[in-house]
């Protein structure tokens, strides 16, 4: 959080399906929090977006801390997480972070339904792609460079999976049209994973699942 360094953000509501990404530059930081000066901001479609009421709780380990455990592989308990959820958000990157406008940090949200997210093994995840904005920000990235930070959140337990490593993009046919609905597949090389129970400071009911996720498929049956 250096003055000066790149971010990217997401702003995004649930209960309404409303999202914004914004990037831009940490202008100021300090012990209280950080100013960005916004280089680019932009309103996405509600895709894929499941609809949930949050409320907050507060502190869920307050009474009895859970284990943080990181590795350089996906744990059981990771992996279980990351096979139930419906929703995630990945954070990626171009090549070269400098002066050019063009160049920086994007986070955007993927949704699906539950199983919509393959743990290959313990070193390599798998999700589709499916037909979205056509801005390919994430894609674009990915091709240009890879590095991928991605957390899997479990709006129920407040458990979350944090996932670093290196993606890219599929176009095997073979193995694209074996998805209902995806256009592509990313694969994950896993370099680091961090399970953190009851994180999350807030809980999200689901109201409504996206209403097209009955066209699309799951890895894992409901």
């Amino acid at each position: 959080m250096d003055d000066g360094v790149k971010i990217g953000l997401l702003g995004i509501e649930l209960p309404t399906r409303r999202r914004n990404r914004m990037n831009g530059v940490v202008s100021a930081s300090g012990k209280d929090g950080f100013s960005v000066r916004v280089d680019q901001s932009f309103g996405n479609c509600p895709k894929y977006i499941q609809t949930r009421d949050i409320q907050l709780t507060g502190d869920r380990n307050a009474d009895q801390p859970g284990t943080i455990v990181s590795g350089a592989t996906i744990s059981t308990e990771a992996k279980a997480l990351i096979e139930r959820v419906d929703t995630f958000f990945i954070a990626s990157r171009t090549k070269h972070i400098n002066d050019d406008p063009r160049s920086g940090i994007d986070v955007s949200h993927r949704g699906g339904r539950r199983g919509f997210v393959q743990v290959v093994n313990n070193s390599r995840i798998s999700f589709p792609d499916f037909a979205g904005n056509r801005i390919f920000n994430t894609l674009g990235n990915i091709v240009d460079d890879g590095r991928v930070g991605i957390i899997f959140a479990d709006f129920a337990s407040g458990d979350a999976v944090l996932v670093s490593g290196r993606a890219s993009v599929i176009w095997d046919k073979q193995r694209v049209s074996a998805f209902r609905g995806a256009e592509r597949l990313i694969d994950v090389a896993v370099e680091k994973t961090v399970f953190a129970p009851a994180i999350l400071p807030v809980s999200g009911e689901l109201i409504e699942a996206w209403p097209d996720l009955a066209k699309t498929g799951a890895w894992v049956p409901d």
